[in-house]
């Protein structure tokens, strides 16, 4: 035998021997398949080759009135998915309610869009609404009525009036005349009949305004009455006087077919707000609490800065009208501040350098008139020091002597080192010890006000024998006199005698 037929024979063994062990392993391949079919639970294969799960999705709900929040029957409710074919349509029941059971034909969640359409309301869209295998969307829907097209698509006709409806003002917020800003609006109403719907012209009626209160400040409507048009609506004009404040306009309607005169249906109040014009300079003020400030050694003690800013009729000026601020002595948080409802804008002062050497500073105010012009107003602001109560003397001079027949009147300074008043509240009290003697109250007060006025430094207080005294003592006596407050205490003493 060659060797070339010799090695042809080892390669078909060897071919052979290949396929042998490839149909061994199929086959081997295939009972480990079976056991792991037989050994798996159905929903883990599946079966016929569909899906592997619930493939239906719930949506349900129910459809109300928006105005009235009553639910709506024989609505119809369509659910749309365009991507997978699937356009259900189904009608409310007597409460309201609607369900949707859709295939979705696969386990995968996705999102539809619901229609809600009935006679008498606008048609409605609801978009991305969750649908989901097996699962349930709980979906309450609001309609709207259509108060624009009467029954039977326009050609039924409506009933009589029974209701009138507001529509709006435009603007809803009016100005003062001659600021500038807005003096008229105009305000629409809709009649409407028992069914909701704007009532015809062959239903039409008469539409009476009043203003309330009446003349307020100049402030009138025209016209005073109107018939209503084809689509049941009425507008008028309210026009702004020179007072700020609020109108109130009613419509009311007496109704054709009856009776009864009294038979008059009435609209709820419209209210109108006239807000002030723009800042003149004769209404522009400013203050401060306190005005004297504890502060002339002390940083951050504060006082609120408050600017008052009307028009040229004394109405406040519109709300956030803005005022800019400025100090000479210490810092303001903020250098504008806006007006509010009753035209005030305030700002907070605190205390800190630059320091004046006499305690004052000054804080200003300004804005813009209705020409554009700068006006502005200030006022000092004083920053008081710890007490000191000086020039303690008998008025008249002389010795401090008091008898049965003559008393004796103290008079001294409480002030700070500027000789300034010092803060509000600041307490002033007298006592006396030794012999039998007794002081009177502190005039003009024992306690400071808020002040800058130097009155308010300058003290008395009445020394008179003890005459109720009991055993009644001759002698030798003090007198003392001191002062209290936040800034820190003083005090003085002077001697005498009892006769």
């Amino acid at each position: 035998m060659t060797t070339e037929s010799t090695m042809a024979r080892v390669k078909l063994f060897q071919k052979g021997r290949s396929i042998m062990n490839s149909k061994l392993l199929l086959i081997g391949l295939t009972i480990i398949l079976g056991v792991f079919y037989n050994g798996c639970e159905p929903e883990q294969i599946g079966g016929g080759g569909g899906p592997a799960g619930p493939t239906t999705a719930v949506v349900t709900g129910r459809v109300t009135d928006n105005q009235s929040q009553i639910a709506v029957p024989g609505a119809d409710v369509n659910l749309t998915q365009f991507a997978r074919g699937i356009s259900v349509t189904v009608s409310t029941d007597n409460f309201g309610t609607y369900r949707f059971d859709v295939d979705l034909g696969d386990t995968s969640s996705t999102v539809g869009i619901i229609t809600v359409s009935k006679t008498g309301y606008r048609q409605k869209f609801f978009n991305s609404v969750p649908l989901d295998p097996g699962g349930i969307t709980q979906l309450d829907l609001t309609i709207d009525r259509d108060t624009t097209t009467p029954p039977g698509g326009g050609g039924a006709g409506t009933t009589f009036a029974n209701t009138i409806a507001f529509i709006g003002a435009s603007p809803n917020q009016l100005a003062v005349y001659g600021s500038g800003g807005s003096e008229t609006s105009i305000i629409t109403y809709e009649v409407r009949d028992s069914l909701g719907f704007p009532v015809d012209i062959n239903h039409s009626e008469i539409v009476s305004f009043s203003l309330v209160p009446a003349g307020f400040g100049g402030a009138y409507i025209t016209p005073t009455s109107v018939a209503t048009n084809a689509s049941g609506r009425v507008a008028i004009t309210a026009n702004s006087g020179t007072i700020a404040g609020t109108i109130q306009i009613l419509a009311r309607v007496t109704r054709r077919g009856t009776v009864v005169p009294a038979d008059t249906i009435r609209s709820e109040p419209v209210r109108i707000i006239i807000h002030g014009g723009l800042p003149d300079l004769a209404h522009f003020g400013i203050g401060a609490n306190p005005i004297n400030v504890p502060g002339l050694d002390v940083n951050l003690v504060s006082s609120q800065v408050t600017a008052i800013v009307g028009d040229i009729y004394g109405n406040p000026v519109q709300q956030n009208t803005a005022v800019y601020f400025t100090t000479d002595e210490g810092i303001i948080t903020t250098n504008t501040g806006f007006t509010n409802p009753n035209g005030l804008a305030t700002v907070t002062l605190f205390s800190g350098p630059p320091r004046a050497a006499n305690g004052f500073g000054t804080i200003s105010s300004r804005t813009q008139d209705r020409n554009l012009n700068q006006i502005s107003v200030s006022m000092p602001i004083l920053f008081s020091g710890e007490p000191r109560i000086d020039s303690l003397a008998v008025v008249g001079g002389g010795p401090l002597v008091v008898s049965t027949l003559a008393n004796a009147t103290l008079i001294f300074t409480v002030r700070d080192r500027n000789l300034n008043p010092v803060v509000a509240g600041t307490f002033i009290s007298a006592g006396v010890t030794g012999a039998s003697a007794i002081t009177s109250a502190v005039a003009p007060s024992n306690s400071i006000p808020d002040t800058q006025d130097p009155f308010w430094t300058r003290f008395t207080v009445v020394v008179s024998k003890d005459l109720d005294a009991i055993p009644l003592v001759t002698g030798a006596i003090t007198v003392s006199i001191t002062a209290s407050g936040s800034n820190g205490s003083a005090s003085a003493t002077i001697y005498g005698t009892v006769n």
